[in-house]
């Protein structure tokens, strides 16, 4: 299982089938049974997806194949300006005391801040 989170911005469809090429691509990424990509949630900061794809020789190591597929997703993502998100914070002030208050704590320092 390869998961990789994409921008709310980009087409899932799209990702999903560069991902699906990818680990065809892979030779040590069996035919049969054929690798499969899920759309698995929509995340707090993009759309959630994961390759599923069966290797013969576990052995091997898969961590070295996720990482060649990562990888491969990287650039073709690149290609066809997919995007990966990431954290967006917004601070909103709701409220605030008068700037006379906020001066007048700043200048006493034995009164507390708000």
């Amino acid at each position: 299982k390869v998961p990789v989170q994409i921008s709310y911005h980009d087409d899932p469809t799209l990702a999903m089938r560069v991902m699906l090429d990818i680990a065809r691509a892979n030779p040590r990424v069996l035919v049969d049974p054929a690798p499969g990509c899920l759309l698995t949630a929509f995340g707090e900061n993009g759309i959630n997806l994961e390759l599923q794809a069966w290797i013969n020789d576990p052995e091997e190591g898969v961590g070295n194949v996720q990482s060649e597929i990562l990888l491969a997703v990287w650039h073709a993502f690149k290609q066809h300006h997919i995007t990966f998100p990431f954290p967006q914070r917004d601070v909103v002030i709701t409220a605030m005391p008068p700037r006379e208050t906020l001066l007048s704590r700043s200048m006493n320092k034995e009164t507390p801040p708000p």
